[in-house]
């Protein structure tokens, strides 16, 4: 999985959305039980995030998708 370094968030997805569309719903909790300062803003819009929330969520969809090393 790689993760790029600028903000390739949905942006007219909200937090929750963004994770479910790259792991599903099975890992949504999980994700935000992770990266616990997104679990109040699960239902903000990508792009209303400020940057360092959207690099937080880019590193939550990387990990949604259950990668392996």
């Amino acid at each position: 999985m790689l993760v790029e370094q600028g903000r390739a968030v949905f942006g007219s997805l909200t937090v929750a959305e963004n994770i479910r569309a790259a792991g599903g719903h099975a890992v949504l909790a999980g994700c935000l039980e992770l990266f616990s300062p997104l679990e109040p803003r699960r239902d903000v819009r990508g792009a209303l995030l400020s940057g360092g929330e959207q690099q937080t969520l880019i590193v939550a969809q990387a990990l949604a998708c259950r990668p392996r090393c």
